[in-house]
């Protein structure tokens, strides 16, 4: 049997560049409402732009074609207990899900870990020392997200660690999708009984 290359490794067609802000801006509500209207990818979690607006350190977003195509948040909210979730909410333009897009990938895609850096470079200078990333992982019982770690520890220059197994991630224990694999650089003591 042949295996084709997957069209994320092929030449890149569509350059891209990614920049953060502080603030939910109108690039990122834009891209949340087409995410939202496509009625996939939990589309629901794209909706709420007051509480998004309200728990946002830092919002990143990738362009392409002079349009927004891929954003994320970093995120605080009282359950992280001071921990600052990165690269939450992300999100692809559904027309560009399976397009050739951006600086290509090592593990995952770069312009995610454009996000990430972008992210951690903000709230770190905004004070914030503990950060983690939520995933969703139970195919592979861990298995890419400490892959991904290890992608990340590379790219960052900070040790980055990862759960045992999965860890509750928003106060909905009876939703499997708030239960996810966590990379983290310091800790992951969650403060539950905040929001629980």
């Amino acid at each position: 049997m042949k295996y084709q290359r997957l069209k994320l490794h092929q030449k890149l067609d569509y350059p891209s560049h990614t920049y953060t802000t502080e603030h939910f801006n109108t690039d990122v509500e834009t891209l949340f409402d087409r995410v939202a209207a496509a009625g996939k990818y939990r589309s629901s979690n794209y909706n709420s732009h007051n509480e998004i607006a309200n728990n946002t350190l830092a919002c990143s977003v990738t362009i392409v074609d002079d349009k927004p195509v891929l954003a994320s948040l970093a995120w605080k909210r009282p359950l992280y207990n001071g921990i600052i979730r990165l690269c939450t909410r992300y999100c692809i333009d559904p027309e560009y899900t399976m397009l050739n897009f951006g600086k290509g990938t090592d593990g995952m895609r770069l312009d995610t870990m454009d996000h990430i850096i972008q992210q951690l470079e903000l709230c770190q200078a905004l004070g914030y020392t503990d950060f983690f990333i939520g995933r969703e992982d139970w195919k592979s019982r861990g298995r890419r997200t400490r892959k991904i770690a290890k992608v990340l520890s590379n790219h960052t220059g900070i040790e980055w660690n990862t759960s045992d197994g999965e860890v509750l991630c928003a106060p909905k224990m009876e939703n499997d999708q708030c239960w996810q694999y966590i990379i983290y650089n310091n800790r992951k003591d969650f403060d539950y009984e905040s929001e629980l």
